[in-house]
């Protein structure tokens, strides 16, 4: 595969220059100005790539699924899968590009809405600030500065920031675009995470109500219900394991052991401590009883636990907290 581009500028960032707390170092940053013959393939080996896209137009396949994109749309493709992309010969491509690695990267591209492998975030047009922010990083790993690593970082997050406010919609449009499967396998790869039905909504650009209604549809019970029942699933393997229930909880996504046990209890019919002795099969998810108070699948009675509770944080995002506030 030739790749042809007209013009390139990049630059790689040093290994040890990784801030180890956060679990996240920024190992490339670049702009690509391509001409109509523009075809790249990529694997996605040693990082995760953003390609925010200034003009132009272009397709990205993935796993036979092909997607189109344009001025102001950020591509993502996530590390290790193979993916191609390519200009339309009518519209070249002129783009910036960065790519990021660590333990941290799969918060900050669910936080972004990422809930694909390779996934296009939708927008009108590439923000002004975002454009300044590129060229600041380029002018500063060009030059490399006393300190320029703080910096850079900050830029990355303000990135960050700016996508996140930028990319949200509740359009019926971006409703109907989004695939159910979809939304059942981030269910699925977060359920360890605190995650609301709210923010489950919002990372697939819809309403609460809206969501419970269309997965309800497409599956026969809401979100919030299949969430507790993955949860519970994968605590009773756990337990089987020979984890304690604190250790369970907090992995199933609870930070209150005696919720999670009150919980666990109403959807097996057996405390937890009982499980490594039972013989029972996979539970069945049971939609009568994971239904959220008053049957109201919305951000503030997407489940049952008490007022008090407090979601579990990871150090990561209270250090990104930090950093970015």
């Amino acid at each position: 595969m030739v790749v042809i581009e007209e013009k390139r500028t990049y630059f790689t960032v040093p290994f040890e220059d990784e801030l180890d707390h956060l679990g996240l170092r920024i190992t490339r940053v670049g702009t690509t100005r391509t001409l109509p013959e523009y075809r790249k393939v990529s694997i996605g080996a040693g990082d995760h790539t953003l390609l925010f896209v200034r003009t132009g137009k272009g397709f990205v396949e993935s796993g036979g699924r092909l997607t189109d994109f344009s001025a102001g749309d950020v591509v993502v493709m996530q590390q290790g899968i193979r993916c191609e992309w390519w200009s339309d010969p009518k519209a070249p491509l002129a783009h910036y590009w960065i790519g990021i690695a660590g333990a941290g990267c799969p918060g900050i591209l669910r936080r972004l809405g990422v809930a694909q492998e390779v996934q296009v975030l939708r927008r009108e047009a590439l923000p002004p600030a975002e454009l300044e922010a590129f060229e600041s990083m380029i002018r500063l790993l060009r030059t490399r500065p006393p300190h320029f690593l703080w910096k850079l970082y900050a830029l990355f997050f303000d990135l960050c920031r700016s996508v996140a406010s930028t990319t949200a919609t509740t359009s019926p449009e971006g409703r109907d675009r989004v695939d159910p499967e979809l939304i059942k396998r981030f269910i699925e790869a977060n359920y360890a995470e605190p995650i609301s039905v709210g923010e489950i909504a919002k990372t697939f650009g819809m309403t609460p109500n809206f969501l419970s209604q269309y997965f309800r549809q497409s599956f026969g019970l809401t979100p919030y219900a299949y969430l507790v029942s993955v949860r519970m699933e994968r605590a009773r393997e756990l337990l089987k394991e020979g984890r304690s229930v604190k250790e369970t909880s907090l992995s199933v996504g609870y930070a209150d052991p005696n919720y999670f046990s009150r919980l666990f209890r109403k959807k097996t019919g057996c405390p937890p401590s009982a499980v490594a002795e039972s013989a029972s099969g996979p539970m069945e998810p049971d939609s009568r009883n994971m239904e959220p108070p008053n049957g109201l699948a919305n951000e503030a009675h997407e489940d049952a636990e008490p007022r008090n509770e407090t979601s579990r944080e990871s150090k990561w995002t209270k250090d990104l907290e930090h950093v970015t506030s």
